[in-house]
């Protein structure tokens, strides 16, 4: 409820003049919220697109990377032995390997559907559906934050909150 400025007394709902002292408080209106959609959606396509690339880029330099130096661990295992280990290692190492992988992947998989759904919480922001996508976004920004995906998860975060506090 407003009080008048000049005497502090309690204004009624839709009151131009206090009741009190005569001032006129027509003028005082509530803050109007701002439009934040417009940048919140971009952090939102921007969240979701890294969610997308940077799996794939990862999954990419561990297939390239490791599985050269796995190759290189397993074609050779004799150099195992001349070093005082046994040659079971030269064949748990791959085993390790492609279970690591197959971590990685699942993990690229569930990364890659976030930043889809993003994408399309985005899609719903630029639609007009301003409350409902931020929603989304704030949603699938704190679980990419938990899967791990820590800089798109903060970036979908901060724009479902931009969007969702937006007028």
């Amino acid at each position: 409820m407003p009080f008048c400025m000049k005497c502090g007394e309690k204004l009624s709902e839709g009151a131009e003049f206090c009741s009190k002292c005569g001032t006129q408080v027509a003028g005082v209106s509530k803050p109007e919220k701002k439009d934040y959609s417009n940048i919140g959606g971009t952090l939102i396509m921007v969240g979701g697109v890294l969610n997308i690339v940077l799996p794939l880029l990862s999954v990419t330099f561990a297939l390239l990377f490791w599985g050269t130096m796995i190759r290189r661990f397993v074609e050779i295992p004799e150099i195992w032995i001349r070093w005082g280990g046994e040659p079971w290692i030269s064949r748990l190492i791959p085993e390790a390997f492609r279970l690591a992988m197959g971590l990685a992947i699942a993990g690229a998989v569930i990364s890659i559907v976030l930043g889809i759904l993003a994408i399309y919480s985005y899609n719903r922001v630029k639609g007009g559906d301003i409350k409902n996508g931020g929603l989304i976004a704030i949603i699938l920004g704190v679980v990419m934050i938990a899967t791990a995906s820590w800089l798109p998860g903060i970036v979908t975060l901060l724009g479902g909150i931009l969007c969702y506090t937006s007028k």
